[in-house]
């Protein structure tokens, strides 16, 4: 999920002097995101919140939920012009019964296989099939490259037959039962 928050700031002046300037802003949603997808909008001078979660990872096929993807936030001014932005919205990574299953869009990872070992090096598969990671969400600046992120948030990691998926990472890993 994605948000762009814009904080119109009081300003009074008189004889084209700022006599006062509030400290507290006024806050206003401009745009908010939840559907997986690219979004391309113009922002013009001002201040600006930006808020990203990360997907959740996908559920394991014994139900086991997926991590929470990870919540960045920041500010950020826009001076001169109006800038070109790019929200990369994540999406939830995908469970399966039996085999590996493609991650969330915007890089979730792909979940590995469930394998029950058998006798004579054979491999039986067990309907115990892992969830896949969940895609970041991230904003970028002036074009839709991927060097020109700003802002990424982490997707959750999927769940296994027995444990449920790690939250996104932030400046720490984690794991299903903590950093």
């Amino acid at each position: 999920m994605f948000f762009v928050l814009y904080f119109p700031f009081l300003i009074r002046s008189y004889n084209n002097q700022i006599t006062e300037k509030s400290n507290e802003p006024a806050e206003e949603l401009i745009l908010r995101y939840s559907t997986p997808g690219m979004y391309q909008f113009f922002l013009g001078p001002g201040r600006y919140k930006v808020i990203c979660y990360g997907a959740q990872g996908g559920y394991s096929n014994s139900g086991n939920p997926g991590g929470n993807g990870a919540l960045v936030s920041g500010y950020f001014n826009i001076n001169q012009r109006s800038q070109t932005f790019y929200a990369i919205v994540g999406g939830q990574g995908i469970q399966s019964v039996y085999g590996s299953a493609a991650g969330g869009f915007n890089g979730g990872g792909m979940s590995g296989h469930c394998h029950r070992y058998k006798e004579h090096w054979h491999h039986k598969q067990k309907p115990f099939g892992p969830g896949s990671g969940g895609g970041a969400t991230d904003l970028r600046i002036d074009t839709n490259e991927f060097q020109n992120r700003i802002v990424v948030a982490a997707g959750g990691s999927g769940a296994s037959h027995e444990n449920q998926g790690a939250p996104g990472g932030d400046l720490n890993g984690y794991n299903a039962y903590g950093p």
